[in-house]
């Protein structure tokens, strides 16, 4: 592809960064502002605590309480906290946690590997296994397996995901013990990069996984199958058949390709969604991923913690949206040729 193609996407590439940065600069200050509102912030119970133990008032215990965990002076101008407040973003400084003791940042980063690697692997899996029950289908569309199969789709697609992890809790883990349902690791297994920390981890999170899979197959299959029954219908395919291309490659390069482009985009987006909508999942499983801290965070009104996680959800979902805008262009022709004419 020559420099002239890229140029173009280049241009929209930049416009699409200065909108991400607006972005997530409104969302910062929604977070900023909704510190500030919510009422029964835990500091509140700290300052007093402080202010009693050192018979000093509550004002300037509350001072010294915002400033250890949040980072704010209040006595300061609004506009200036303000503008400390994203200095401290800039820097990565998200905050203090007030149940864990600990920076947010810290605490985040950890829980963040554990959701990416299980949204990974459980969104890839439902993706691939999607693609090809949407593909039987969409060939197979107007038969009996095709009605039996659209509506097995249409009904799982139609369940909530927490009563998905639920079932598979009780059958898989309560009734037959096959899988954990608590933590990332059994507590006798060593972290580091040996045979046996892998084989547990992966043990540990099959049932997050399977959940994810379970929950998102059949929204691709049912999007595929309406590609595949859509372009089955185009004139492309009858030249095609025409000019002796073997079925295979029609199947393969034809409707295969066409019918999962469109998917790509959202494929992105769904990992950069779902790492802040797994609360509930990771929950019921005790994996310690960015839901499962953000549940902590709400019911306890750690509002430290919920500022870094919901500012991380912000990040990752315009992150998603910046790699479908740089991916898109080179996996479809049509968007290129849409791109270079922009």
């Amino acid at each position: 592809m020559d420099l002239k193609a890229l140029f173009p996407f280049g241009k929209i590439l930049g416009k699409r960064l200065v909108y991400a940065l607006i972005t997530i600069m409104i969302a910062s200050t929604v977070t900023f502002i909704a510190i500030r509102s919510m009422p029964g912030d835990v500091l509140y119970t700290l300052a007093a605590s402080l202010a009693e133990e050192l018979r000093i008032p509550f004002e300037e215990a509350r001072k010294i309480v915002y400033s250890i965990y949040y980072g704010i002076e209040i006595e300061k101008p609004i506009y200036v906290q303000y503008f400390e407040y994203v200095l401290g973003l800039l820097r990565g400084n998200l905050g203090y946690s007030t149940y864990f003791k600990r920076p947010v940042t810290y605490v985040v980063a950890r829980a963040l590997g554990w959701t990416v690697f299980t949204l990974s692997i459980g969104v890839s899996l439902s993706f691939v296994i999607g693609v090809l029950a949407g593909m039987v289908a969409g060939f197979k569309r107007g038969s009996k397996s095709d009605f039996i199969m659209s509506s097995t789709f249409t009904v799982i697609s139609a369940i909530p995901g927490y009563a998905i992890a639920l079932f598979l809790y009780i059958i898989l883990s309560a009734r037959l013990g096959l899988l954990p349902a608590r933590g990332a690791y059994s507590p006798d297994v060593e972290p580091g990069f040996n045979l046996r920390f892998i084989a547990d981890v992966l043990y540990h999170a099959a049932l997050p996984i399977l959940t994810y899979v379970v929950t998102t197959f059949s929204g691709w299959a049912l999007l595929i199958r309406s590609n595949v029954a859509k372009i089955l219908e185009e004139d492309f395919l009858k030249y095609a058949e025409a000019r002796g291309i073997s079925r295979r490659r029609i199947i393969t390069t034809y409707v295969g390709r066409n019918s999962i482009l469109p998917l790509i985009p959202l494929l992105a987006l769904r990992i950069g969604g779902m790492i802040g909508g797994s609360t509930l999942i990771e929950t019921i499983f005790a994996y310690p991923g960015m839901g499962y801290y953000l549940s902590i965070a709400l019911s306890i009104r750690d509002y430290g913690l919920l500022q870094g996680i919901f500012f991380m959800m912000t990040v990752a979902t315009i992150i998603g949206v910046i790699i479908v805008d740089m991916v898109t262009p080179f996996i479809d022709p049509r968007v290129r040729r849409e791109v270079a004419v922009a």
